[in-house]
């Protein structure tokens, strides 16, 4: 309840006015009273306003319930409204560096084809989550947009090569850029899958992270103990999270517990929570009055005719 406020809070300028109005209503019934002591009493009950303990409560329901309207109208919050997005799993872009590094052969069968073994692997531990693929060398290159059919993406991994990328070399800062320009109007997360990484690659995902909030996962497919495996740990933190490949499935099992996270939606910089409004708690009770009100009236009238 520390978020409590109300969401249009002008109308509480309305309750001074309606008390007033009451006030001076009340008022005006105490001076037509007050003329009792010089009327016929054959007369009285005609020309006067009944005045009883019944029509005292009824003024003051009716006063509570103005108020209780105006509260209602004026819509008081304290929580945020559930996103709509709560159960819409986040897109993971795969980038997947295809340079001709990956055709050695210290891991068996081969690099290229163990890091295929992998993602196809993490394709099927996330199926039905968005996921979407890019493979870059000199230059990167939009395999498939996110998509839930991630069968589809275990398939388009095995064309992947050095020998389709038309330029040579690892242009890695161009990737991550077209992996964000993907995601469209959600926020994803990276998986960089590499054998590799250069130096100057650390300054670039430095730069990606301080500009942009997309989490970057790296899977190092390299073995332990060697300089490839050291240069991309150099590279990758600390502005991102390392996954070494393993010969199990535990680097699957971590990357999807690291990109098991929900969708969020990428908002302007204007824009405004959404806050639940709690008003229509009290229509009940202001119908409930109502009638308890026009009761009183009516019975009121039974007994003044009769």
């Amino acid at each position: 309840m520390s978020d409590f406020h109300f969401i249009r809070p002008w109308w509480l300028l309305l309750i001074p006015i309606v008390v007033w109005i009451w006030y001076q209503q009340q008022r005006r019934r105490r001076e037509l009273a007050g003329w009792s002591a010089l009327i016929d009493p054959r007369l009285l009950p005609a020309m006067t306003v009944r005045s009883s303990q019944g029509g005292s409560d009824r003024t003051w329901l009716i006063l509570a319930v103005w108020i209780a309207t105006i509260l209602s109208v004026a819509g008081p919050t304290w929580h945020l409204q559930p996103s709509p997005l709560g159960d819409t799993p986040e897109p993971v872009m795969i980038v997947f560096r295809a340079t001709e590094s990956m055709n050695q052969t210290d891991i068996q069968p081969s690099r290229l084809e163990r890091a295929r073994l992998k993602v196809v692997d993490f394709a099927r531990a996330r199926q039905g989550k968005p996921m979407g693929l890019i493979a870059y060398a000199g230059s990167p290159h939009l395999v498939l947009p996110p998509t839930r059919d991630t069968e589809l993406v275990a398939q388009m991994i095995d064309q992947i090569s050095s020998d389709i990328m038309p330029r040579p070399g690892s242009d890695l800062s161009a990737a991550l850029e077209l992996a964000v320009n993907r995601f469209g109007k959600f926020q994803g997360s990276i998986c960089l899958v590499c054998d590799q990484l250069q130096a100057s690659d650390r300054q670039v995902i430095q730069s990606f992270r301080d500009q942009s909030s997309v989490p970057i996962e790296v899977l190092a497919i390299a073995r332990a103990e060697t300089p490839e495996l050291n240069a991309i740990e150099q590279a990758a933190r600390p502005a991102s999270s390392m996954t070494v490949m393993s010969a199990d499935n535990s680097d699957i099992e971590t990357l999807v517990r690291r990109t098991n996270r929900p969708a969020v939606p990428v908002e302007a910089p204007d824009s405004k929570p959404r806050w639940s409004e709690s008003g229509y708690w009290l229509v009940p009770l202001i119908a409930a009055a109502l009638l308890v009100s026009f009761r009183k009236r009516t019975f009121a009238k039974l007994e003044t005719a009769s």
